[in-house]
């Protein structure tokens, strides 16, 4: 029925561009899907109609907990719909509906106030219990659901959780759209700060480039970027210019969003060996105008060697007090350590963009010294040290020592 339905009226060529939301269940398959439950009584119905808000897949515990009711009646107005194939009892605490076009026709057919309530007690209720840090999806659609309801703060905040959650198992996918309902439920909040919006658009496009949606992921920079220059967030320019080309491969192709973005951050970055001047004169060394001047290159990366060095070295002086302390010095030695690692990484961003610099024939013994940092300095290895092992290879070759070459 429901492929009888999609036919209906459309032709081949209509059809074949149509979007996936056209593909929806027919009245008569609904009609058809809704005679058993024609056999509940009201109180059945109503406690189907709420377990339906929490999924096709359900707990007695939240359950009980959203509607309020002792568990023996819970169970009694349960065990009819189990008799009639509606629902299975899967587990000691969790059921399932047989089929998820019961549960989506129960959950259509609720007045829309009460399935908003519903998704805000479920979701409120999971914020509370201890094993929410594991449930960050189901809280966050169950926030985002209930967005009608107010408290948009609390839906971003559940929306971020889970698009993080989702990211550290690299299910980008899941992320993207995580972080793109984080940005609806934070345009109705009132109290957002440009800093804030930005930021959440670049973690957006980040996890849609990942997704490899890069059409969606350099229109949510693009908003970023004209956010973080109308406000100086340089740190934010130099990240979604990185987001949009993170590594030289496509040195010689101009873009102008990623060079505005660039070129904004170094007039607004604090002067000095400061990272974000660090980072954007690195990734200008590996993009046109500059990259298509090898000596123009070569004096931007060398100028950004520099800085970082200048950088690390001033924090190692800083920190070696504090982590010689054991926790007696002014800083504890975590805030130290990581102040080394941020010095160490910034660096790296500056010899890669020397790598780049050095390519010609002309620079191979400066080449080869750049790629010999490299790999001392990455640890634990990154893609970083590969690509210092191909330049190194590819230099030897150019010199004729094919033997080095292949021990590189």
């Amino acid at each position: 029925e429901t492929v009888r339905s999609l036919l209906a009226g459309r032709t081949p060529d209509s059809l074949q561009t149509a979007p996936p939301s056209v593909v929806q269940p027919s009245k008569v398959s609904r009609d058809v899907l809704r005679i058993p439950l024609g056999a509940l009584d009201a109180p059945q119905l109503a406690l189907l109609s709420t377990a339906s808000v929490l999924g096709e897949n359900f707990e007695l515990t939240l359950l009980k907990h959203v509607t309020g009711l002792e568990i023996e009646s819970l169970l009694d107005r349960l065990e009819t719909a189990r008799q009639l194939g509606i629902v299975l009892a899967v587990a000691p605490n969790r059921y399932r509906f047989r089929h998820a076009l019961i549960r989506t026709i129960l959950y259509d057919d609720m007045p829309e106030a009460e399935r908003v309530a519903v998704h805000r007690h479920a979701a409120e209720l999971l914020s509370k219990a201890t094993d929410g840090d594991q449930r960050q999806s189901e809280i966050a659609i169950h926030y985002y659901n209930s967005l009608s309801a107010g408290d948009p703060a609390a839906a971003t905040q559940a929306t971020i959780g889970a698009a993080e959650a989702a990211e550290d198992v690299h299910a980008f996918e899941d992320a993207a759209m995580f972080y793109q309902w984080a940005l609806e439920a934070q345009a109705r909040d009132a109290e957002t700060g440009p800093r804030e919006r930005a930021d959440l658009l670049v973690r957006c496009g980040h996890a849609q480039r990942l997704a490899g949606r890069d059409e969606d992921a350099r229109r949510a920079l693009e908003r970023a970027i004209a956010l973080a220059s109308k406000h100086g967030f340089s740190d934010l320019l130099v990240k979604a210019a990185g987001i949009l080309r993170p590594t030289p491969v496509l040195s010689t192709v101009p873009d102008e969003l990623m060079q505005s973005a660039l070129e904004h951050a170094l007039r607004t970055a604090p002067p000095g060996p400061h990272p974000r001047r660090i980072h954007a004169l690195s990734q200008l060394a590996c993009m046109p105008p500059i990259a298509v001047d090898l000596e123009r290159s070569k004096d931007t990366s060398a100028l950004a060697l520099a800085l970082a060095r200048e950088r690390r070295s001033e924090i190692e002086r800083a920190s070696e007090p504090a982590l010689a302390a054991d926790g007696d010095g002014s800083y504890p030695p975590s805030y130290a350590r990581s102040h080394v690692a941020d010095g160490r990484s910034t660096l790296l961003e500056a010899l890669r963009a020397r790598l780049y610099s050095l390519s010609g024939p002309d620079d191979i013994e400066a080449l080869l010294a750049v790629c010999d940092e490299i790999v001392a300095l990455d640890q634990p290895r990154t893609d970083i040290s590969w690509r210092a092992h191909m330049s190194r290879y590819t230099a030897l070759l150019a010199r004729g020592e094919l033997r080095a070459a292949r021990n590189a």
